[in-house]
Parts: structure tokens; sequence; C-alpha cells
């Protein structure tokens, strides 16, 4: 597709009026994925888009409002883009985090322990725990279960004694031990090698487990694709193999025989955490409440997601910093509490989420992602002093928060979008000297 073509500012134009369907909009991503220049004309439209959008669409100016902060001046191109996300169709503001992510790429880091019980790690691995991120390389687990969040998308749930290790966000290799893989479409493809056969994922759900005698697959949806090793023909032996189907692969053995399908020796990841039906971008779910959110504890390139308390109904005022929907350029330490009080209101039943980002680096990161909630945003808690004085009521119970005096737990010079629907929330987020945190309140489900 040419650049600067009527096709192209039609299909430019459907995506961020919102009449984009399906198929445009796929196409319109592998367009991109293959175009840099395209990439850069598609931002750029963006841009005009969001500007010419806030003239507009009906949104009265106290719906759009800046925070004091350093570097105030400076709200250039991305702070359009993400600003868009709260007026466009959910279609554009898939592609427009598609693009973001894949220039803002970061390579170090491929995966996030998004869950454990009784997990005990061998050797270099005693240190991991929830929220932590992974590089590539061995992950051994001397006994319980973790679940792994890959940057492909992959959901990865591993019993042990197990030995997988990480290749990349797309491929793995299990020396030992049982684990399933969760696989969206955005991950199809995924690949898991055993010493005698590797298995490519078609979009489904598997189960692996693999002994010193032999290698079985139980496939619980879809499909995968078996490729046997073989050092005796040029063309390996393929098999697919479809739901509800377990095949195994003796070592000494060179075809595939079908055994009894037993899903339920299989521990499997969930599909979501409970409330959030999608998240997009450089966010990570964890499923449950980590030890400790103080900063210097999770320094990488991520901002993690949990839910803290539910079902709270409020016997005090609250006081919070953002209500209503619009673009939010957060500022640093008390001022994010001082200048944008609100309050909600006594009987108010919510239900809180936590985002913690922490880099590893000095030098200031980004990392911008989205989360899609299946009930309306009440209010954000942006502030340090805020976050400190909420933490008894509304943190977790097994979580170390810093101290509540604290007051650089809140945002610095950030970017918070509460979509019109009250329903998405869009981060824009870069951290140096202090961790980046904030309280998201939700309506408490029925």
């Amino acid at each position: 597709m040419k650049s600067n073509s009527p096709e192209i500012d039609d299909l430019f134009s459907a995506a961020c009026d919102g009449r984009a369907d399906q198929a445009q909009i796929e196409r319109l991503q592998r367009d991109l994925a293959q175009d840099p220049e395209l990439r850069d004309e598609f931002l750029a439209y963006v841009d005009l888009h969001a500007s010419l959008a806030d003239d507009c669409i009906g949104v009265d100016s106290d719906d759009v409002l800046d925070f004091p902060g350093p570097g105030k001046s400076q709200q250039g191109r991305q702070v359009l883009i993400a600003s868009i996300a709260g007026i466009a169709a959910a279609l554009v503001f898939g592609v427009i985090f598609w693009v973001l992510t894949q220039r803002e790429a970061e390579p170090n880091f491929i995966a996030v322990v998004t869950n454990a019980e009784g997990a005990l790690w061998e050797g270099d691995d005693a240190s991991v725990m929830v929220g932590s991120a992974l590089k590539a390389g061995l992950v051994e687990l001397c006994e319980g279960r973790v679940e792994i969040e890959l940057d492909s998308g992959v959901h990865i749930a591993m019993e042990g004694p197990s030995r997988f290790e990480l290749i990349d966000e797309t491929r793995g290799r299990l020396h030992q031990g049982k684990l399933s893989a969760n696989v969206p479409p955005e991950g199809i493809g995924f690949t898991v090698d055993t010493p005698n056969m590797a298995v490519v994922d078609l979009g489904t759900e598997f189960g692996l487990n693999v002994n010193q005698n032999a290698s079985e697959v139980h496939v619980f949806n879809g499909e995968v694709e078996a490729i046997l090793s073989s050092e005796r023909s040029i063309d390996p032996l393929k098999e697919l193999i479809s739901t509800n189907v377990t095949r195994r692969l003796e070592r000494s053995e060179g075809q595939l025989e079908t055994v009894a399908f037993n899903p339920d020796r299989f521990t499997r990841p969930p599909d979501s955490l409970q409330g959030v039906t999608r998240v997009m971008g450089g966010i990570r779910v964890l499923r449950t409440q980590p030890e400790t959110v103080r900063k210097g504890t999770y320094q990488h390139n991520y901002i993690l997601l949990f839910r803290e308390q539910a079902h709270i109904e409020l016997e005090d005022p609250l006081e919070v910093s953002l209500t209503r929907p619009g673009r939010y350029i957060v500022g640093f330490g008390e001022a994010n509490g001082n200048d944008f009080r609100h309050t909600l209101k006594v009987g108010e039943r919510i239900d809180c989420y936590f985002l913690h980002f922490d880099t590893e680096t000095e030098v200031s990161t980004r990392c911008r992602g989205a989360i899609r909630f299946d009930r309306q945003i009440v209010a954000v808690i942006a502030g340090g002093r805020q976050m400190g004085a909420t933490d008894e009521l509304l943190g977790a119970w097994c979580t170390a928060y810093d101290h509540p005096d604290t007051l650089d737990r809140g945002l610095d010079n950030d970017e918070v979008v509460i979509s019109g629907d009250r329903r998405t929330l869009t981060l824009d987020w870069g951290v140096g000297s202090s961790a980046d945190q904030i309280r998201v309140l939700v309506a408490a489900a029925d």
C-alpha cells in the first residue's frame, strides 16, 4: 500500500473515525509492521485527528486538565496520541498501542512471573517472586507452581519439579516436568521444544509432560503441530493434534501413539484478572498480590497491575485525584493531592486496583499501555500523599508498601487518560528516580 494515496487516507480515516472493520484493522497492522515510514504517517495522522477532535466531540474544557509539574509545556505528539484513546473507537485504540509497542519494545526482559503458589526455585532463581521479570535463560522450579506471561501474550503455568528454558518470547524448551500454555491470537506460532519433538501452537491451549522416558502433548482446545526430531530423515515427521487428544512419543521410538486424554493432570493458567477485560502495551497483570511494591523491588520495563481490596463500601468521604474522563498530565509529589482534590461520598461501593512502575536504570524509561475494565472507573488516586493515606483502607493485606509519608510514590510528569465511557485507562509513564504508582477505583461488582 502506497503512502499518501487516497486508499491509505481512507483507511486512516476509517480507523480514527471508528468505521474500520476487523479486516481493515488487520490489513493496517500488517502494512504498519512492514513500513516504518507508514507508521510515522499514521501516528502523525492520529496527532491531527486528536487535535481536531478536541474541538468538536463535545467534551467540556474541564474534562482535560493538567496537573502542575516540570515539563508541562512539552506536551508533544505522544500526548495527543494518548488523548485519542479517550475519544476514538476501540479498534483504532488497539492499533495505536500495537504500533507503540512495536516501536518501544525492550529486548532485555521477555516475561513476568504473574502468580506463584508454594514455589521453591533452584540456584540463581531463588529471588524470583510474583512481579519479577525474566530474561532468556533456564527457569528451574523445584516444587510448587508458577504462572508466567511472555511478551507475546502467551500464558504458561508450570509445576515443579520442572526445567523450562526461555529462548525468546515465541519459543521455549521444556527439558523436564509439566507445563500448560494458553496462547492468544497474537501469540500463534509459539513453540515448545522437548528432547524428542517440537510442539507448534496453531491457536490453542495445550499441556506438555516430559520425563526421562517420553514426551506427551495434551490439546485442551484448538490444534498444535507436533514435529518429531529425526537424525535419519531430512524431512521430520509432522502431525496435527486436535482438541481432547493426547499423543505420546517415547524417547526410543520414532512415531506418536495415542494415550488417554487427562486434562486434570495439568494446572492451567486463568483467562483474565477479575474485573479486567483486556490489557495492552507494557502492562502485565499479576494474578496474586505481590509481597511488596516498595521502590527498588521490581526494576524492569513493565507496569505491574494487581487487584487490592474489593467490595468496599465507604464509611467516610474519600479524597481522590481524578474523577472525570479526560487527559491528565500528573505532576510530582504533594501537588498531586493538593491542587486537584475530589471527594467520593459515603456509601460509594468500589473495587481497587494498583499500578506500579520502577525501572532498573537511572535513565528515565517510558512505558505505555492501556487497561479495559468491565465496569466504570470511579476515580484515580495519583498523588503521593493520597497514596499513603489510603494504604490502610484500600491496600492489600499481604503487600508491603512504602512509608505513608513518602510523597514521591505518585507520578512525575506522567500521563493518565480516562476514556469517555470511563472503562478504559490509558497510561504513558516515564520513571527515573522514583517509582510511579496509582490506585484505580472502579464500581464494585454486584
